[in-house]
Parts: structure tokens; sequence; C-alpha cells
């Protein structure tokens, strides 16, 4: 089965269980950049999920580039921005899925004309 261009956009389960949290986090974590793009880990779709587990958030997260020197600052920075706004613990893992322009929020793709 191929996988469509709106599959890999990121959707969150937190989205499905709570629309409003997922929200304010979304808009919290546009506050951390990718260094080397310039552009937010959310808008780059580098945010693959959001879940609500055992009372924390399990955030997996996927780098544009394998071997990115900016990923313990940025795991570190999304962790930071999530607790700050839910006031519970966060935790960031990287996750082995490759990167592509297709993943990029919908707006900041055709004004980068990447996909």
């Amino acid at each position: 089965m191929m996988e469509s261009i709106n599959d890999k956009k990121n959707r969150w389960d937190l989205d499905k269980d709570n629309p409003d949290q997922g929200k304010v986090l979304r808009e919290a974590l546009r506050k951390v950049n990718d260094p080397e793009l310039g552009l937010s880990v959310v808008d780059l779709g580098m945010i693959r999920n959001v879940e609500l587990k055992d009372g924390r958030l399990i955030i997996s997260m996927i780098l544009t580039t394998p071997f990115c020197p900016f990923a313990d600052s940025m795991m570190a920075e999304v962790k930071k921005e999530a607790e700050a706004v839910n006031n519970i613990e966060a935790v960031v893992s990287l996750i082995a899925e490759p990167w592509d322009p297709t993943m990029m929020e919908d707006q900041v793709d055709s004004d980068w004309n990447l996909s």
C-alpha cells in the first residue's frame, strides 16, 4: 500500500484524546527551532507523535538528518517547553523514521516549495 502525503503529516494521539491540550502544546513547541533550517520542530514535522500515558507526555521526535549536531539541545528544549506548558513530566524520544519535506506543515511546505 502506498503512503499518502497526508499520512506523513504529524497527527498526534494527544489531538484525539485532548484537542485543547494538543493545540496549546503545538504552539509552545513552535518556539523550538531547528538551528540549521530556522524553522520550528512542529512546522518541520519533526514531532511525530505525542501521547499522554501514565501521567506523562510521551513525545516521539525525528531529526531532519541522521547525525544532526543539535539533536540533544533540540530534544532538551522540546522537553522544557512541553513541561512548562503542561506542568507534567515529558519524555522525548528519537524514533527511527526518516524525515522528508512532505512531513512539513502545509503552509510552511508551500512557502519553501520543498515537496
